[in-house]
């Protein structure tokens, strides 16, 4: 078993989906979507947590209006023309946290441009060299590397 395929299985990674593939229909097939709910909506080790006025908070997945509400994934309020004040900051609180994660992805593509474009694999293979930019630049970003522009 090669290297990719060990990581993509201990990982519960969902690389290979078609890109016209909604995220909040992938994030609902097992075995991810199954784990977590079984975990009490715990998506991470519970040391994740952080306590906020006597409550435990675990980490959350921040989705779109798309995406089903879970105990696990935050996601804004939708009656935009009702909303009150404090509904209304914490749309935008959790926008801009949207946003830094289409900056990450941003960041991703730019460093590895084959994702951004036709591959010129076997259809196959396509998942591997997805899941192995994805672990490529992760460890780039841990080491502060910079993203090469042409």
């Amino acid at each position: 078993m090669t290297w990719i395929k060990m990581l993509k299985n201990q990982s519960l990674s969902f690389v290979g989906w078609p890109g016209r593939t909604h995220d909040a229909r992938v994030l609902t097939i097992p075995p991810l979507y199954r784990k977590v709910e079984e975990q009490g909506g715990y998506l991470f080790v519970r040391d994740v947590s952080r306590n906020v006025d006597g409550v435990e908070v675990p980490a959350h997945l921040v989705g779109d209006a798309a995406y089903p509400l879970r105990t696990w994934l935050m996601k804004g309020f939708t009656q935009h023309r009702v909303l009150d004040a404090n509904q209304w900051k914490f749309n935008k609180a959790l926008n801009s946290a949207r946003i830094v994660l289409e900056h990450a992805f941003g960041r991703l593509k730019g460093r590895w441009r084959c994702l951004s474009k036709r591959f010129d694999v076997a259809t196959a293979f396509v998942p591997d060299v997805v899941f192995a930019c994805c672990m490529l630049h992760n460890i780039c970003e841990l080491n502060q590397e910079n993203i090469l522009l042409e």
